[in-house]
This record gives C-alpha cells, sequence and structure tokens, in this order.
C-alpha cells in the first residue's frame, strides 16, 4: 500500500473541489495511492457528480422557493383581512356607491390626489353620505361637521386598525424567527468536512 501525502489529497481536491479531505483520502487509498484513479473513482461516484450536485441544488431552491412563497402568501392573505376590517363607504340615500377597505382609499389619495379630492367633494356637495367604518368595533364616523367626538372615534379606529396590522407583522417577524434558517448551510458543510 502506497503512503497517501497530502499533496497527493490536494492533487485530487483541486480536480475535484466539492470532495471534502476525509472522502479524497479513502480514494486514494481504494485507488493505492494513484491519483488519476482516485479522481476517477470519485468523479465516477454519482454522489459527487457535479451535474448531480446542480440538479439537487435546482431542486433544493425549487422547493425552498416554493416554501417562502408560500409563507409569504399566508401573510399576505392575514395582514390583508386585517387591513380590510376598515371600511370607506360612499352612501346615497337609494345605495351604497362605494364600499371599499380604508387602505386602498389611501393608496388611492397616494397614487392620485386631484380625482380623489375631486371626487370626496362631489360626493359630500350631492349629499352622499361618507363614513369610515370599522368592523371590528362597529364604530363609524360620518364625515360632513366633524365634531371633537368624531375626531376622538375616528382616531380611535385609525390607531386600532394599526395597531392591529402592527401585531400581526411582529407576530410573523417572531414565528419567521423561530423557524430554522436552512439559508446558512456553512454547518452542513463543517459536518460534511468532519465526517
Amino acid at each position: 500500500m502506497a503512503q497517501i501525502t497530502i499533496e497527493m489529497v490536494d492533487d485530487v481536491m483541486e480536480r475535484l473541489p466539492h470532495v471534502s479531505y476525509k472522502e479524497a483520502k479513502e480514494a486514494l487509498i481504494s485507488s493505492n495511492g494513484d491519483v488519476l484513479d482516485a479522481i476517477i473513482l470519485l468523479d465516477g461516484d454519482k454522489k459527487f457528480s457535479i451535474s448531480n450536485i446542480k440538479k439537487e441544488g435546482l431542486d433544493n431552491i425549487g422547493a425552498k422557493l416554493s416554501e417562502e412563497t408560500d409563507k409569504l402568501r399566508k401573510q399576505t392573505i392575514e395582514l390583508l383581512n386585517t387591513a380590510k376590517r376598515v371600511r370607506f363607504i360612499v352612501d346615497s340615500e337609494e345605495r351604497t356607491i362605494l364600499n371599499i377597505p380604508l387602505s386602498l382609499g389611501i393608496l388611492g389619495v397616494a397614487t392620485l390626489p386631484i380625482p380623489s379630492a375631486l371626487g370626496l367633494s362631489a360626493a359630500i356637495l350631492t349629499n352622499c353620505t361618507v363614513r369610515i367604518a370599522d368592523e371590528n368595533s362597529d364604530d363609524e364616523v360620518e364625515f360632513g361637521v366633524m365634531t371633537p367626538e368624531k375626531m376622538d372615534v375616528l382616531k380611535e379606529i385609525l390607531t386600532n386598525s394599526f395597531d392591529e396590522a402592527k401585531k400581526t407583522l411582529e407576530l410573523q417577524k417572531k414565528s419567521n424567527c423561530n423557524e430554522k434558517d436552512d439559508s446558512d448551510i456553512t454547518d452542513e458543510l463543517l459536518n460534511e468536512e468532519s465526517k
């Protein structure tokens, strides 16, 4: 049996960088110290095939991406369900003209401020009722003459809505922190080297 040197192990690892020192040494022992035979032995093993490693990596990325996408979708749905409880409602005497989540109304005002202001003004001028309602607490503020009491109720509705959204985000963040993060493979590589 030929003596295996660190240079021989390095030669094998230079050609096959995904192989650990232990695996390179075992292949050299199996090939009786012949570096070329050790490389052929390791390269022929499906476990060390570059194409197999790439395929496994892509499969893992796909599974991880699907898992993260599902998690993001669930969090988004939960946040939207929390946000849609406070509604912006425009009623005429006969029917409801507009009933949308307040967050969507705020988004509309932010992106199209002039049309939003014109629409709100038109609704008030045509004797439509403009109100903000909280479905959780059944609180409701009707725009028109804003009294200090109405301002307090509106402030409470908005504060509660933002607090609920904040709690939802904090719970999601806490649950994400409690889950194992598989994105760092350093431990796996160190464990592989020590085997």
